[in-house]
């Protein structure tokens, strides 16, 4: 007897679906592992990335960059623009260029300069009624000695308005005392 034509049908059809499926779980596994790869390389990725940029700003702030960027522009209404970095820099800039006018001078040399100005301050003896704090800053150093020349240029109008009293007092006196002696020579002339 002849073999029946369905049977081999249903051989070649299980087959054939055999090596499709076969081929399709092989090409699932490559692209489960091609895609488990990438994402393992991109989580290495951003796991490098959050390190780095943890260095420059706190996890928490990322969400406040407008916030950050107000609170480094002189004027809040007016924030900064460009990257936090850049605004810090602008910023660091500004600070120096009011602290000692060298808008490219580093921390180091401003602190210095202030300490050496501070310390010429406390050294000068004109000024040693200026009452500036050991923890003062340029700013509070500076009212300082703007109240400390207000009260010598105060005192020094009322010494100039007590010499011009007394001039005029001793003018006064030169005057009676002429005054006196012209009497006294009359009254001399007249014996």
């Amino acid at each position: 007897m002849p073999p029946i034509q369905q049977q081999q049908t249903s051989r070649t059809g299980l087959i054939t679906a055999l090596v499709f499926a076969i081929v399709f779980a092989v090409g699932f596994l490559v692209w489960a592992i091609m895609s488990s790869a990438d994402a393992n390389k991109l989580q290495t990725q951003n796991d490098a990335m959050r390190n780095k940029y943890q260095k420059v700003i706190a996890e928490s702030s990322v969400g406040n960059v407008a916030d950050l960027q107000a609170g480094m522009s002189a004027d809040p209404d007016k924030p900064r623009t460009g990257t936090l970095v850049d605004a810090a820099i602008e910023q660091r800039k500004e600070i120096l260029a009011m602290l000692n006018g060298d808008r490219d001078g580093s921390e180091k040399k401003a602190i210095d300069d202030y300490n050496a100005t501070l310390a010429a301050i406390k050294a000068e003896p004109a000024l040693k009624d200026a009452a500036i704090p050991e923890t003062a800053g340029m700013t509070v150093a500076v009212k300082a000695l703007i109240a400390k020349a207000k009260n010598d240029a105060d005192a020094l109008a009322k010494a100039k308005s007590d010499l011009m009293a007394a001039n005029q007092s001793l003018q006064q006196a030169i005057e009676t005392n002429k005054a006196e002696i012209a009497k006294r020579d009359q009254a001399v002339t007249d014996a």
